[in-house]
């Protein structure tokens, strides 16, 4: 993890709740600025959203909940790492934001050493899922069943065939005409989605579901 402090956004429609995640992180060492926002299109609309690092996203809002807001929220930050927030954990929403490429899940009522164990976490490029949320999702990773839970774009199939044949970045990016910038975004992105901490996780994932 980089020594460097972190830029942390939160959206929630709730402003006591902003309020709070406020006051617990902003005299944290890793923490550098914080902002908050009460709906996804003030963030996506506002020039500082670029500087954020890791965004805490409140799943049931009025205006757009959080599920639909990470579809324009990943597209238009790639790299931006996404930590849902909801006040009860369920398996179709966990299962929908596995999907889309969350780094992490926690519940609104996890305590303040929880929040900074998944913001240190997601920055040194491990996802961090509540006890919880492991416990809801853990049969269905472990089955074969798992490529139903996360579903892969077909890019990320290709490219997740291609790792597994040991090509480099470089050569991946030869062989489906794309930067090797966009191949390691969606090798990041594979490794959020299928809860890998490394390349030999993404290999196991693929040999399990038929992907390799």
């Amino acid at each position: 993890m980089s020594d460097e402090m972190v830029h942390i956004a939160f959206i929630d429609d709730h402003r006591l709740f902003r309020q709070g995640l406020t006051s617990m992180l902003e005299n944290e060492s890793i923490v550098g600025a914080l902002k908050d926002y009460p709906n996804p299109l003030d963030f996506l609309n506002d020039p500082w959203s670029r500087k954020a690092q890791i965004l805490f996203l409140d799943i049931n809002m009025p205006e757009m909940d959080g599920l639909k807001a990470l579809i324009q929220i990943r597209e238009k930050f790639p790299e931006l790492k996404v930590i849902m927030l909801s006040m009860s954990v369920n398996y179709s929403n966990i299962q929908e934001a596995v999907s889309r490429g969350v780094v992490g899940y926690l519940n609104k009522t996890s305590e303040k050493e929880e929040v900074l164990t998944a913001i240190k976490s997601v920055l040194s490029g491990k996802p961090y899922f509540a006890q919880e949320v492991r416990e809801i999702l853990g049969s269905d990773f472990e089955s074969d069943d798992a490529v139903g839970v996360i579903k892969l774009t077909p890019r990320e199939k290709e490219i997740l065939s291609l790792i597994c044949r040991e090509y480099s970045t470089q050569e991946i990016a030869n062989q489906l005409f794309i930067s090797a910038n966009t191949v390691e975004t969606h090798r990041r992105n594979l490794l959020s989605k299928t809860l890998s901490k490394n390349v030999a996780g993404l290999v196991k994932f693929a040999v399990t579901n038929g992907l390799e």
